[in-house]
């Protein structure tokens, strides 16, 4: 689509440079084409350098706490570390984004228990709240690995809070970074 968009304009990018852009506007399409249609006020047409489009091109990536969940549960490890360091730059609290990814955890680690008990998740998913649209997903994460290992990330979630709260060695944000990526890490690798 960026490419397409950018013929039209008469310009031309570095794969790169492509890159950046796409990052950069994370699926906001208004934006892209309103740093398309700058990039061709400033620069003209032709061909674009790297450096000219970091220069030009603003971060138009907007998240939110359910966008890193998403992330972590379709096990996207590089979109996780993006959406935290996001997060952070817009002055979410750490807090909240734990919260998120424990809620996840503990979703997983019960619909896994139900599953290895050959036990049907939707009680689970009840208790839970879980919307119907995210329930294939769980169930998809929970067969990819056992129980134990949902419970072990639920563990150190409650490291995290340690260190949150300041009672635990640690920086916050360098936690969730590591806490997100695990987590997703484990659905990245499904077996």
């Amino acid at each position: 689509m960026a490419e397409n968009r950018l013929q039209r304009y008469e310009l031309d990018v570095d794969t790169d440079a492509l890159e950046v852009m796409v990052e950069r506007a994370e699926g906001n399409l208004l934006a892209a084409v309103q740093e398309i249609e700058k990039l061709r006020l400033l620069h003209g047409a032709g061909h674009l350098t790297l450096e000219q489009v970091l220069g030009a091109v603003a971060d138009s990536a907007r998240f939110d706490i359910f966008a890193l969940a998403d992330a972590a549960l379709t096990g996207a490890v590089a979109r996780c570390s993006r959406i935290v360091r996001g997060l952070r730059a817009e002055g979410e609290e750490p807090t909240l984004i734990l919260w998120a990814l424990a809620r996840d955890l503990r979703v997983l680690a019960a619909v896994s228990a139900d599953l290895a008990s050959r036990r049907n998740p939707d009680q689970t998913f009840r208790q839970q709240r879980v919307l119907t649209s995210r329930k294939a997903l769980f169930q998809q994460a929970a067969r990819a690995r056992p129980p134990a290992v949902w419970q072990n990330l639920l563990t150190r979630c409650a490291r995290v809070d340690r260190v949150i709260k300041g009672v635990a060695p640690g920086r916050p944000w360098d936690e969730l970074i590591q806490l997100s990526t695990a987590y997703a890490a484990q659905l990245a690798r499904r077996s």
